[in-house]
């Protein structure tokens, strides 16, 4: 546990956390007078006429098409990849080499990256999530003009929803972690690492946003295995 947090950042970590609720917040949940507005606006200039018709799990499923999206490639690697690419340009690796072995570093390294990513992204929507329970309601209400057939929403239902989409961005912020970390193996230049990956979310993000979560995954074990080949090609001569 101690070597894993070794290869992590706290204060980048923090800092992704606040980011991710930040720009949470800043999303687009409706319009007055033809404006947009996020959902920290929503709240706290009193747009009600908006809140009564937006339940907390509507909240949480716009950061999905949000600002967030655009932001998840360096959330993925920015609190570990800079550690991993000073101690491979440093030549520190062989030190770690001789102590865990060459493959175990390689694992180390991804795990790093993966749990850095992900966890920075899951406290950050978790809190998100608490403050849209907080201040959204669970139901829609539309006054005295009940609209036809629409029917109250199920909590579990709703719940059940949240969940999905948390998971899906958990999922992609893994790919992403995976690939960059693969990308070291190829070069350690810090901003070519963390360029790439932006490049990546920009290229195919309509299709990303149309994927099921099972691509995801299917993604990360092919990004992993290939990058910890790569790894191995590039150390093969060193002795563990």
């Amino acid at each position: 546990m101690k070597k894993l947090w070794n290869n992590m950042n706290t204060g980048f970590i923090l800092l992704n956390i606040v980011i991710v609720l930040a720009l949470c917040l800043c999303s687009g949940i409706g319009t007055v007078n033809g404006r947009a507005v996020s959902v920290i606006e929503v709240v706290f200039k009193g747009y009600d006429n908006v809140r009564k018709l937006v339940t907390w799990a509507d909240a949480f499923s716009v950061v999905l098409y949000g600002h967030l999206y655009l932001a998840l490639p360096l959330i993925a690697s920015i609190a570990s990849l800079p550690i991993i690419c000073d101690e491979l340009r440093t030549n520190n690796f062989y030190f770690h080499f001789s102590r865990i072995g060459v493959k175990h570093y390689i694992h180390l390294k991804y795990l790093s990256c993966i749990v850095s990513g992900v966890g920075a992204l899951f406290l950050g929507l978790i809190l998100y999530g608490i403050f849209v329970r907080l201040f959204f309601p669970s139901s829609y209400d539309f006054g005295g003009s009940q609209v036809i057939g629409i029917i109250e929403n199920n909590s579990f239902r709703m719940i059940i929803s949240s969940a999905g989409y948390l998971l899906y961005m958990l999922c992609y912020v893994a790919m992403l972690s995976i690939f960059s970390c693969g990308l070291v193996s190829v070069t350690q230049n810090i901003y070519v690492n963390l360029c790439v990956p932006f490049l990546l979310n920009y290229v195919t993000s309509r299709i990303l946003l149309n994927t099921k979560i099972y691509v995801f995954l299917l993604l990360c074990v092919l990004f992993y295995c290939t990058g910890y080949r790569l790894w191995l090609l590039k150390y093969k001569g060193v002795s563990a």
